[in-house]
């Protein structure tokens, strides 16, 4: 009888570690899946921060590039203020 009693202990510590180490793929596969996403996540971000960081350096490029209005502007007689032109 007393084999039989150990031999019941042992399989159903077997059981036991089977099950736990199906917990613990279950475990790693759903942290797996979660840290892909995460990954993912992060790199659609990094491209959005990278495409935006972008735009504004070409933005910047372009204004410093272009002459600006006060140097484009060329006053004109009718545009300055004098005694004819000006409301009273």
């Amino acid at each position: 009888m007393h084999f039989v009693h150990a031999k019941c202990h042992r399989e159903t510590a077997a059981s036991r570690a089977e099950a736990a180490l199906a917990n613990w793929q279950a475990a790693s596969a759903a942290a797996a899946t979660d840290l892909a996403a995460l990954r993912a996540e992060a790199r659609h971000q990094a491209h959005a921060a990278e495409t935006a960081r972008d735009q504004a350096a070409a933005e910047c490029e372009a204004s410093q590039q272009a002459p600006s209005a006060v140097t484009r502007w060329k006053p004109s007689a009718r545009s300055l203020p004098n005694s004819r032109n000006t409301v009273s």
